[in-house]
Order: C-alpha cells, then structure tokens, then sequence
C-alpha cells in the first residue's frame, strides 16, 4: 500500500505513502516498515527521478505519526516497552545460527501451478523493455531481500512472508498480461486450468499444513463445551 500510495497519488503521494508506513510500523514493530522503505528507494534509484528526499519526507512523516503512540506505550508499560518494542523488535528470535531456506520452498510451493504462465508468458517474447526489466527486478530483489531476512527467524511461521507475496504476484501478473495480448481465449483457458489446479494444491498444502490457529481455536471450543 504504501508503494501504491508513493506512486498513484500525485502531490499528495509523500502523506498517503507517510501514513500507510505508520501503519506498517504497528503491525508487528518498526522492522516491517523497512520493506516499504527499501521498495522506495529503489524505485527512486532505477525507475523515478532519485528523490530521495521525498522518501525523507515520508519516512519522517511516518515517525511523527507513530510518535504519540510510543510515548503512550512508555507511560504505561515504562522500560519494558522501550527495551522490547523499539530496541529489540525481532523479539530476541533473531539468530545467524537459525537460517533456513524454508520460507524460499515455500515460496515455490505456494505459486505452484502459476509457473506454468510465468514460462509461458515468458517464452511468448524473450525481449522485455528495459524499464520493464527495473520494475521486475525491483518487485523479486525487495520479496528476495524480505524473505532473507526473516529466514532468520526462530519461528518459521508461513504468514511471516506474506509481506513479499503481492509483489510476486505481480511479477506473474505481467507475463500472464503477455498471454493476454498474445490470445485472448488462450489466457482464459489457461487461467481457468490454472485457477482450478491452484485451488486443488492450496486444499492440498492446508492438509498437509492444518491451520494452526483455526485447530487450536477448535480444540478451546470443545473444551470450553466439556
């Protein structure tokens, strides 16, 4: 949202992009909002004019926003939230020893049968226009980085990624546009395979992986019945 935000909105883009990253910084601490912040400056530094003092602008706003919230975290939890919530924001589950390519095969588990209009769109027109190319790369080296990052974690929970999955999402997007272009009834054909074979492997991903949350919400149910 915030990259949308810094992109779509004209003059108002540097407040819309200010308050979405604020945002970001309450969901799960300030380590969050360094996603958005590395996807603006790459944007600015392959794609846009290299204002980086427009990312400045946006970076500040956001810590003014978040400010009355963390003097209020201070005055009721006092030390506490100083030491946990802003000097230690991975929690003490950050570790060199805990590195695990697992949230990359994840990756490649949860697109599944979306590769196959990635080739396809791919192999439609090997040639991509330069600015394309910066765009491309901007959206899988800032997922890359995200998804590094958090591999070194304790918790390897599979929604800790989610952060990097619309921007996947949109890197397949672009080729399967290219199918669209290419043949119309080609790309509704595919989509539909694709579509009907993605459900069958998320079905079959929630099998293997029960939501965790959900059979522990279930199980309360029951007891609380007892």
């Amino acid at each position: 949202a915030t990259l949308y935000f810094y992109l779509a909105f004209g003059k108002l883009s540097w407040f819309l992009a200010g308050f979405s990253l604020a945002l970001s910084y309450l969901a799960k601490g300030w380590i969050l909002g360094l996603l958005p912040i590395i996807m603006l400056a790459l944007f600015e530094y392959f794609l846009q004019g290299k204002n980086f003092k427009k990312i400045l602008a946006v970076v500040a706003l956001s810590i003014l926003l978040v400010i009355p919230y963390y003097i209020l975290g201070y005055l009721k939890l006092g030390q506490e939230f100083i030491g946990w919530f802003l000097l230690n924001p991975t929690a003490s589950l950050f570790s060199v020893q805990l590195f695990s390519w697992q949230f990359f095969a994840n990756l490649v588990r949860d697109v599944g049968f979306w590769f196959v209009p990635l080739v396809l769109g791919l192999s439609i027109q090997w040639k991509i226009k330069r600015d394309d190319k910066l765009k491309l790369f901007v959206l899988v080296f800032a997922s890359l980085i995200f998804l590094l990052g958090i591999s070194f974690l304790s918790g390897k929970l599979g929604w800790y990624a989610l952060p990097a999955y619309p921007f996947i999402a949109i890197f397949i997007a672009y080729f399967v546009e290219r199918i669209f272009k290419k043949s119309f009834v080609l790309a509704v054909m595919l989509l539909a395979v694709t579509i009907a074979l993605q459900i069958y492997n998320v079905n079959r991903i929630e099998n293997l992986h029960p939501d965790r949350s959900q059979v522990g919400a279930n199980l309360g149910k029951k007891a609380a019945d007892q």
